[in-house]
């Protein structure tokens, strides 16, 4: 209970001290635009061609704009912030559980690390070196057990720790907040003294192939782990013995946040 009450506090000081300091900005610098429909997705174009990415003021309703993809955020809840069906902000949501922090957590670190100008490959590169550049490995020797992807992905985005299951883990749902299909692998890979050792990986499906993306393997060795199959996987051999499909329960998948 004590990290919803941490919750809480923060988005209190967000509309207490953020929102108006957003207010003031758009005051100052004002640039007139239109609501788009595309695709059955809306847009905010400015004059000058761009598209709102961030919090808008229209008259006085809040919204918000994928800093993704540029969508509206409509019919949903991102990091507590309620969104009606015409996409208007309708007020703060009560206390989340925990699928709904890792999908903002999910959607708060991809807001970071992903540019509309990416291109799809670029976007899976983000997320790959976004583990292996914010995360040190902690070794456990937990064996997975039950639905455990989430809560180990979790682990990893909040301490910056863990072990194998965790890397792939908190990959898998990155991957999966792009849109992609994904799941998370564990079996056995070759240990440095011989035989084989307990592992856990991600697979992530592009153009109907599925591909191995092992982050944690590639911080411990500096190897190239990212998109290899099971016939060039520099580690040999690869054992799978189960997978999890990963996935988040929002619809902000298919409008991209």
């Amino acid at each position: 209970m004590k990290k919803y009450k941490i919750y809480a506090a923060m988005v209190t000081f967000i509309i207490a001290v953020w929102l108006p300091a957003k207010v003031a900005q758009a005051n100052e610098n004002t640039i007139s635009g239109q609501l788009i429909k595309l695709e059955d997705k809306i847009y905010y174009m400015y004059s000058d061609g761009s598209f709102a990415m961030d919090w808008l003021q229209i008259g006085s309703d809040w919204f918000f704009f994928c800093p993704i993809d540029g969508t509206m955020a409509i019919d949903t809840t991102i990091n507590g912030f309620m969104f009606g069906k015409d996409g208007r902000f309708i007020g703060m949501a009560e206390e989340p559980d925990e699928s709904r922090m890792l999908e903002d957590t999910v959607y708060n670190i991809l807001s970071m690390i992903i540019r509309p100008d990416m291109s799809e490959e670029e976007k899976i590169n983000a997320c790959y070196m976004y583990i292996i550049d914010n995360t040190s490995y902690k070794r456990t020797y937990d064996t997975p057990a039950g639905d455990w992807t989430g809560e180990y992905a979790m682990q990893l985005y909040t301490s910056g720790e863990g072990n194998c299951y965790r890397y792939a883990s908190a990959f898998a749902y990155l991957v999966s907040g792009l849109g992609y299909e994904a799941r998370v692998v564990t079996g056995e890979t070759g240990a440095r003294r011989g035989g084989t050792t307990p592992h856990g990986w991600a697979e992530v499906k592009l153009d109907d192939e599925w591909y191995i993306f092992d982050t944690e393997m590639q911080d411990a060795n500096g190897k190239d782990y990212y998109k290899k199959t099971y016939e060039n996987y520099p580690s040999k051999p690869l054992i799978k013995m189960s997978e999890w499909e990963v996935a988040l329960g929002s619809s902000r998948i298919e409008g991209g946040l």
